[in-house]
């Protein structure tokens, strides 16, 4: 006789096998079984992340570490969802993954703000966690305007110049003076 043990769920599983028995000395027989089901258990860090200020059209990039903190393999996909999730991007670890137990990914999100303002996304990660099929970790980022600085004119350019030499000419005078 083969018995399977096939968790839906993990933790301790209690059974007891019953073999009847037309033997009238004996009766039946009672055989309890025990089973542990494994299951794999997803962790991110960090859980969240804020980009804080970005030029738009500029970009900037983030780690995170996705692990498997479970007994069972873990398998499942990374993608970027969320209200402007065109501004974020998984530039390294993306996709499907497959991790046995105490392997980690690194994954890294990239910050590309297209326009001004507030900006929020998420990190989605789906698996076979059974306790959390689907975690998200918020991304945030706030997308600015570029400082436009003018440009001197070339005649400007050498007024500053000229004004600087005086002044060190000056200090010199003022240092020989002194001592």
């Amino acid at each position: 006789m083969t018995v399977f043990f096939t968790p839906l769920t993990g933790g301790v599983k209690r059974a007891t096998l019953e073999f009847a028995s037309n033997d009238p000395d004996e009766g039946s027989l009672r055989v309890s079984i025990v089973g542990v089901g494994l299951e794999p258990m997803i962790a991110v860090e960090p859980a969240a992340h804020d980009f804080g200020e970005v030029t738009a059209l500029a970009e900037r990039d983030h780690d995170f570490q996705l692990t498997n903190v479970g007994q069972a393999t873990l398998a499942g996909t990374a993608e970027i969802a969320g209200p402007q999730a065109g501004d974020f991007s998984l530039v390294a670890g993306g996709g499907a993954f497959s991790l046995r137990p105490g392997v980690s990914r690194a994954m890294t999100v990239r910050f590309r703000p297209t326009s001004t303002g507030a900006r929020q996304g998420a990190l989605r990660l789906t698996s076979n966690d059974l306790a959390r099929p689907e975690l998200e970790a918020p991304l945030a980022g706030l997308g600015v305007a570029a400082v436009d600085v003018p440009a001197l004119s070339p005649w400007a350019g050498a007024v500053l110049a000229a004004a600087l030499a005086l002044a060190a000419l000056v200090w010199l005078r003022r240092a020989q003076a002194v001592s």
